[in-house]
């Protein structure tokens, strides 16, 4: 698993963020260069109806592992989603035109994070709490220095 995505995981962030009254609150995609194998066993943890983990594993755009009698012998060329270039925007571009007229927030510490998100659909926000990349603070239209900072963020939101 990449090191942004673990502790992004492990933080009562999307907790705070999907569930409300034991339902998922809003759409919420993860997009990640890390593996689904290891985002579905966090999901797995969510307090939420075994519907909606359904659901959020269906939103998980990632990489899968190859494997060869139950071992881990690579990254699955024909099924990692996450492995062409801007992969991420144009995962993100597909939500655009699915759901029209909505905010769209993305969050990362590289560069391809946070060019997510068209300026006029939403945000893109750089995360520095692991890895500090200037170019891609540059590019952002701001800074997160840790997962706190979000949650603060988001609660103060009307959506």
């Amino acid at each position: 698993m990449t090191d942004s995505i673990q502790p992004f995981l492990e933080t009562n962030l999307l907790k705070t963020i999907i569930k409300k009254q034991g339902t998922l609150k809003h759409n919420f995609y993860i997009f990640s260069g890390g593996f689904t194998e290891i985002i579905y066993l966090k999901i797995n943890e969510f307090d939420i109806s075994e519907s909606e983990k359904i659901i959020l594993k269906n939103r998980t755009w990632a990489n899968y592992f190859q494997t060869k009698n139950n071992k881990i012998i690579g990254i699955s060329q024909e099924n990692s989603q996450m492995l062409l270039d801007d992969a991420k925007g144009n995962g993100v571009k597909k939500l655009i035109k699915n759901f029209p007229g909505k905010y769209f927030l993305g969050c990362g510490d590289g560069s391809n994070d946070v060019g997510m998100v068209p300026r006029e659909k939403g945000l893109n926000m750089a995360f520095t709490e692991h890895v500090r990349r200037e170019n891609t603070i540059k590019k952002a239209d701001g800074e997160f220095q840790n997962f706190t900072e979000i949650i603060n963020w988001y609660q103060q939101k009307q959506f």
